[in-house]
């Protein structure tokens, strides 16, 4: 089973997924421009549309709520 530490880092990147992914969709939507990670994968790598912020966000939205039920299976 994992530890309480690794379970808090998961946690830490699922927040950033959702502060990623919630961040470009408002920038995407106001500027027509990504912001952050996503901004730097459509600017050098391809375009990404709107949507995959959503994704990331539901990602690390799910991540964070799966670590939770784990910490609470292991309290």
């Amino acid at each position: 089973m994992a530890s309480k530490e690794s379970l808090t880092v998961l946690e830490g990147i699922g927040a950033l997924g959702v502060i990623q992914g919630v961040g470009s969709m408002i920038a995407r939507f106001g500027w027509d421009k990504d912001w952050g990670l996503l901004g730097l994968l459509d600017k050098h790598v391809f375009p990404t549309p709107w949507w995959v912020g959503l994704i990331l966000a539901a990602a690390g939205l799910a991540l964070i709520l799966r670590v939770d039920q784990l910490k609470k299976k292991t309290a």
